[in-house]
């Protein structure tokens, strides 16, 4: 009996603070950090959401005894998820280059800072230019989304994106306010 309650306190303990263990960390910032750091801010409507699932191979190169660099057995391959939500942009605030309709690349999980977004509903987004090391290829384009500029973003939580316009409108009112 005190194994089980031994097991029954640690899975309680487990699911109470597994959020906690592997959320995702944003460092303390302003709406003011926010708007200045932020390549583009627009308010847009979600029209699609994609979910992108790939696996990618990270080798991990060594030096052998022959004193040549060869792939190590360490290398591994891992998942790497987002979500590409499409955006019909209703407003332009910062960086009036966006086009009318924008593809915003977000982590698909919480825990990785992604937003979660819902089709049909309109936020102030603050984008950052999505410029990969590598070309990023994606299903609905032969072209890598790097020469696509103006059109391809990034974001998450830990920026400024938020469904509540109206009070992300007053924080870049307030933003211009003390500026000026």
């Amino acid at each position: 009996m005190k194994l089980f309650k031994s097991l029954f306190l640690f899975f309680v303990l487990f699911n109470f603070y597994q959020n906690s263990l592997f959320a995702c960390s944003c460092s303390p910032h302003t709406y003011i950090e926010d708007y200045e750091d932020a390549d583009v801010i627009f308010i847009g409507k979600v029209t699609d959401i994609q979910y992108i699932y790939k696996w990618i191979w990270i080798p991990k190169i060594e030096l052998n005894e022959d004193g040549y660099y060869v792939e190590s057995k360490d290398s591994i391959e891992i998942q790497h998820q987002v979500n590409l939500v499409y955006f019909e942009v209703t407003r332009r605030i910062k960086n009036m280059e966006v086009l009318e309709r924008v593809e915003v690349v977000t982590n698909i999980l919480d825990s990785a800072c992604g937003y979660h977004f819902e089709k049909g509903e309109s936020y102030i987004l603050y984008g950052y230019n999505f410029m990969p090391k590598k070309p990023y290829y994606f299903p609905h384009s032969d072209l890598p989304l790097v020469t696509l500029p103006g059109k391809h973003f990034s974001t998450s939580i830990c920026t400024g994106t938020t469904h509540q316009i109206k009070n992300g409108l007053n924080q870049i009112e307030q933003y211009w306010a003390d500026k000026n």
